[in-house]
């Protein structure tokens, strides 16, 4: 990515020495100010799947996140930076380099430099603590940020209507938002000519009895085009009743 309009109005001599502090951290580090980056070391370029710094330093942050959070996260910022109080720690989504998405960990803190504000953070890759809660449903809260952080497009269904789906499965299917598909019949997401087993197996399941767990179909996206699927569905219990938890991947 070209950094040459945002890099060269950059000078770096003045965070020498918060650099090679920095470099030394044993976990992925970046510094913003008014929405671009400043530094990062060499953790963070890692864990982003990038290859070099200068692949990111002088960038827009917003390259590292999802286009939907993109408004959100740099509200949040530049808020921290003139001060006003933010949350210090919360679970997100990460865009890396190669266009697949992170579920990760931010704890992020204003950080004054020549009585300037800047938005110093760390990252943590969670993906194994989300694929463990997936695994084992330990708690409500656990599970639902399971649900939303999970790096594979996941769903939860009850009467065949969503009730709950990450920003993969949006994506996924064309969506903007949840707003579009909550409550939407599951018809929606499978081409025609599969409605019918897939709604089979649905009924089954919610009803208890036995139905194969994984299967291949065909995804229908917004737009109307047709796309191979693999779904993996397990009957749960929720407040409410029985819903259904999928796993979609595109294939």
């Amino acid at each position: 990515m070209s950094t040459t309009s945002a890099s060269s109005k950059i000078d770096f001599s003045y965070y020498a020495e918060i650099m090679r502090t920095l470099d030394k951290a044993p976990i992925s580090a970046i510094l913003i100010k008014e929405s671009i980056i400043y530094y990062v070391n060499d953790r963070l370029v890692k864990l982003f799947h990038y290859s070099d710094k200068l692949e990111l330093l002088g960038s827009k942050v917003e390259m590292l996140r999802p286009e939907k959070l993109r408004s959100k996260l740099r509200k949040r910022a530049l808020r921290r930076e003139k001060g006003i109080v933010q949350p210090n720690s919360y679970k997100s989504m990460a865009l890396l380099g190669d266009g697949s998405y992170l579920p990760i960990q931010v704890d992020a803190d204003r950080l004054e430099i020549n009585q300037e504000g800047y938005t110093l953070a760390f990252i943590s890759d969670i993906s194994e603590n989300f694929e463990s809660s997936r695994t084992i449903g330990i708690l409500e809260s656990q599970f639902h940020d399971a649900v939303e952080y999970s790096p594979i497009a996941t769903c939860v269904t009850k009467d065949r209507r969503i009730i709950m789906a990450n920003l993969v499965y949006i994506d996924l299917f064309g969506y903007d938002t949840i707003d579009e598909i909550f409550g939407a019949d599951t018809s929606i997401f499978h081409a025609p000519k599969d409605r019918g087993f897939i709604q089979d197996k649905i009924t089954r399941r919610e009803k208890g009895e036995f139905t194969v767990e994984t299967y291949e179909a065909k995804g229908l996206h917004k737009d109307g085009a047709e796309f191979p699927i693999r779904v993996t569905a397990k009957r749960i219990d929720i407040e409410d009743g029985v819903g259904i938890l999928a796993y979609i991947e595109k294939l």
